[in-house]
């Protein structure tokens, strides 16, 4: 005499063969994928060269946002061109928007890594402009890429110090905006 299943039995059972039969489908051995959703096909690599990245954002040409938190150095990407929208660091740093033109594309191919230059460390950069009688001092924190990066917070803003011939004769700090 066989003895029928109970239905909540049957069910466990039909939702293991389930996980069981996708299981295959899962990338790359539970690797972290940022492909958009709806683009399967083959995977490109983009190797991220930056440290203290706590998200990333990246826009396809067809303007479709690719957001990536706590990247690690590889990130599999479906092909195409992308550009980078954001990045948020440790610390409270962002990067500031970019800017409409049509500048900082990078490809990503099958069997192609491209590596992105991106985050920490950032080196302060100086750009001093005469005006009549006065200088006018910007500064901006960049990152390897070239990317300006702000602080979000209220930060103590950079000093600076100007010497002629080994003496101060000036010194200030910088004014956000």
């Amino acid at each position: 005499m066989r003895s029928k299943s109970p239905p909540a039995t049957r069910a466990f059972l039909a939702g293991v063969l389930l996980v069981w039969l996708l299981l295959p489908a899962v990338d790359g051995a539970g690797a972290p994928s940022a492909t958009p959703p709806g683009q399967g096909g083959a995977k490109c690599q983009l190797v991220i060269e930056g440290k203290c990245i706590q998200g990333l954002t990246l826009a396809d040409r067809q303007g479709r946002q690719t957001q990536i938190a706590r990247p690690s150095e590889r990130v599999s990407l479906a092909p195409g061109e992308y550009r980078v929208l954001r990045v948020d660091l440790q610390g409270g740093f962002e990067s500031n928007p970019p800017s409409a033109g049509d500048g900082d594309w990078f490809s990503v191919a099958p069997g192609e890594p491209y590596t992105l230059r991106v985050g920490a460390p950032l080196a302060p950069n100086v750009k001093v402009r005469r005006q009549g009688a006065q200088l006018q001092l910007d500064y901006e924190l960049l990152d390897a890429g070239g990317r300006p990066y702000v602080h979000r917070g209220a930060a103590v803003p950079p000093r600076f110090t100007i010497y002629y011939d080994g003496h101060q004769i000036a010194s200030d700090s910088f004014q956000y905006g």
